[in-house]
């Protein structure tokens, strides 16, 4: 696919399948994610589809530079897709406002909230959910673990899962287990991430927590 189909007019934005052939990354992408997420978003995208378009600009030689969806672009070429869904800027758009826009469209996405993800995944699991479906929310077996077991939702009707999703033995006291603290700001929440890297030393954060806690 080479010059934008469908699109005369340069000055409006437009949303269209753009081949993956004709996709190039951008220099500086701020975003990050590794081969085990993305073949894990690989594995959502061939179930579900990309259900969220990548952000594109074209360039003058027909092609497209990705403003925002790297790792979807990625992704959808490891689950076998060669399209993909793309809102298009206008070519003439400012660079210096595509830089702030490739930024604050990774950072303003907002934070989960961990006890309603417990609820939902505890629900898939009563639903009859697998291992395999659970691991397309991104969190790994020992997270997902974890998480229902503080949930509300009863999915088994006793113990959850009954048994870790991380291994073949049952659960004993050394399951992992979350805690949920509310903060008033990001700032405030950034400030209690940092100082619990610096407490844990490398370790787990739970194990910062705990440092601090008995270091009063």
């Amino acid at each position: 696919m080479g010059a934008i189909e469908g699109n005369e007019d340069m000055s409006t934005t437009t949303q269209q399948a753009v081949a993956l052939d004709a996709l190039d990354d951008c220099e500086n992408n701020p975003n990050v994610m590794g081969d085990k997420d993305v073949a894990t978003l690989a594995a959502a995208i061939g179930k579900f589809g990309n259900l969220q378009p990548i952000l594109v600009i074209p360039t003058v030689d027909g092609r497209y530079r990705i403003v925002d969806g790297h790792h979807r672009s990625k992704a959808a070429r490891a689950a076998g897709r060669t399209v993909v869904d793309a809102v298009v800027l206008p070519i003439d758009y400012p660079p210096e406002d595509e830089r702030m826009l490739r930024i604050s469209m990774n950072r303003l996405r907002g934070e989960l909230d961990l006890g309603v993800v417990a609820e939902v995944l505890a629900s898939m699991v009563a639903s009859g959910a697998s291992v395999d479906d659970l691991l397309l929310s991104g969190y790994s077996a020992d997270e997902i673990d974890a998480l229902l077991r503080v949930s509300t939702v009863d999915p088994a009707g006793d113990d959850l899962m009954g048994q870790s999703m991380g291994s073949t033995e049952p659960a004993n006291d050394a399951t992992a287990f979350v805690l949920e603290v509310p903060f008033e700001s990001k700032a405030d929440m950034a400030k209690a991430k940092r100082a619990l890297r610096r407490a844990a030393a490398g370790a787990p954060l739970g194990t910062g927590l705990l440092a601090l806690i008995e270091g009063d």
